[in-house]
This record gives C-alpha cells, sequence and structure tokens, in this order.
C-alpha cells in the first residue's frame, strides 16, 4: 500500500512516463524511420533538419533541368494571366521554338486552348526552326459548323477549329521561321501582330565540322515572300508595337501580352 502511495515524482513513476509513448510520437518516429530510408537511394547532397519530424535531402540539379522547369512555370502563369484576366474567354499558347519541341509544345496547349472563344499564339524567344507551315495550317482552319449529340456538349467541326479572333505575340528574338510565321500572319491577315519588330535572320545555312573542332556554316537558302520582299535584315515590324523595357522585368509585368490580351478581346466583342 505504501508502494501504490508514491507520488508522481517518485522513481517508479518516472520509470513509466518513459515507457509510454502516445500515438502521434510513435507516428512520427516511424516517418522519420522511412525518410531516412529512403534518402539512402538519393544522390549525395545536402540534408536539411529544421524539424524533429522531417528529414530533407537537397540535390543539385543541372541547368537543363531547372530550365524546363523555370520555361514551364513561365508558360503557366502567362496561361493564368490570360485565363483570368479574359474570364476563361481567351486560351494562351506559347511556342519556343519552330522545330520538333515547338511543334510538340503548340499541340499539347492548342487541343485545348483553341476551344476559347480567342487565341494568343506567342512566338517570342522563338529562334526558329522548319514547321511554321504546320502551324499556319492549324491557325487557318475556322469552325464552320457544330455537332450536336443527343447528350453532352456541342463540337465544333472541324475538330480543335477557331472560330474567334488569333493574336501574335513577336519580339526582337523571334527569328528565322518565327519571322516567316510573323509575316505571314498579316499577309493571310490571320490577326493582329503585338510586340517588336522580328530579328530578321531568315537565311538556310548548312553546317559543316572541320578537323580542328570548329564548324562553318555557308548560307544555301533565300526566303522571300510572294510579292518579292526579303526578310533578311528587315525582319517584320508588329501591327501594334509595345516594348518590353527592363523596368518591366523588374516589376514583373508583362505590357506585351496584357496588350495582346485586350486586343484579343477586344476584337471578341466586335464579333458578339
Amino acid at each position: 500500500q505504501q508502494q501504490e502511495q508514491q507520488q508522481p515524482g517518485s522513481k517508479r513513476s518516472s520509470k513509466k512516463k518513459k515507457q509510454g509513448k502516445t500515438k502521434a510520437e510513435l507516428k512520427r518516429e516511424a516517418k522519420k524511420r522511412a525518410l531516412a530510408q529512403a534518402a539512402q537511394g538519393l544522390p549525395d547532397g545536402l540534408v536539411a533538419n529544421d524539424s524533429k519530424d522531417i528529414v530533407v535531402r537537397v540535390t543539385a540539379v543541372g541547368a537543363a533541368t531547372i530550365g524546363a522547369a523555370r520555361y514551364r512555370d513561365w508558360v503557366h502563369q502567362n496561361a493564368k494571366l490570360v485565363h483570368d484576366c479574359s474570364k476563361d474567354k481567351l486560351g494562351y499558347v506559347h511556342v519556343p521554338d519552330m522545330d520538333e519541341v515547338g511543334f510538340a509544345e503548340f499541340t499539347r496547349y492548342f487541343l485545348v486552348e483553341s476551344q476559347r472563344h480567342g487565341l494568343i499564339v506567342d512566338v517570342r524567344y522563338n529562334p526558329g526552326g522548319f514547321v511554321s507551315e504546320l502551324l499556319i495550317q492549324k491557325l487557318t482552319q475556322r469552325q464552320y459548323g457544330w455537332s450536336v449529340p443527343r447528350t453532352g456538349p456541342h463540337v465544333p467541326v472541324p475538330l480543335c477549329s477557331l472560330a474567334g479572333p488569333v493574336v501574335l505575340l513577336v519580339d526582337e528574338n523571334t527569328s528565322s521561321d518565327g519571322d516567316v510565321i510573323a509575316d505571314t500572319f498579316k499577309q493571310l491577315r490571320i490577326g493582329p501582330v503585338v510586340g517588336r519588330r522580328t530579328w530578321g535572320g531568315v537565311l538556310e545555312t548548312d553546317c559543316f565540322d572541320l578537323c580542328d573542332g570548329t564548324e562553318l556554316g555557308i548560307p544555301t537558302d533565300l526566303y522571300r515572300t510572294v510579292d518579292g520582299r526579303v526578310l533578311e535584315n528587315t525582319g517584320v515590324a508588329p501591327d501594334i508595337e509595345v516594348a518590353f523595357a527592363p523596368h518591366d522585368y523588374l516589376q514583373g509585368v508583362d505590357p506585351q501580352l496584357d496588350r495582346a490580351v485586350a486586343v484579343a478581346l477586344a476584337k471578341c466583342s466586335s464579333q458578339e
């Protein structure tokens, strides 16, 4: 009886306290063990442990990996801005180049974004390639009907065709096949071109590896429009000139994209 009446501060009571663990404590320990085991298979890196419950292993990645992640984030931010400012009336597609990657990016977004009332096609920072004619085929395909099922939403005919206005965004980094698509937009009157004059380098070249490890490029083809104009060293002037100043970068704003949204919305209103 005397032993059972010992105070909480006695030796026996403290021993009981150490042996008993709450359910939350057991779960935290199990989580720590699982994280530590998972971290064993990761590359060597910096281990951050700013809490008792989580162990994080941080590993530096290459420039190519982080560049792709930053690009995807930039595209998503632009698309969100366009969707929010237009109340989901406008779609947004960025084409990073006119090669295989650019065509894949265009197809990836165009299938969804073309279903809105209008579309902004962004070819800023586009160094060119050879697929502009494939993009033009898609951008000139206009909707001429609806497939109306008994149940479910209406489906445009042709599928993924455009019913509303299209605005092209260009800048001084848009070059080669990017110059070509900008000029074609104006020739075929697909839609207004917004931004800055394109770079103006449309020559095709063949490149040869030399024995000393250097490379020699020789111009082989010149691009000329049907009305006889040469884009080399002149580029394509936009219909609406909008600069992107250094302070815009610092402030995190995009005046060119903002203007493109305003132009597309105005054209949507005029068609209603």
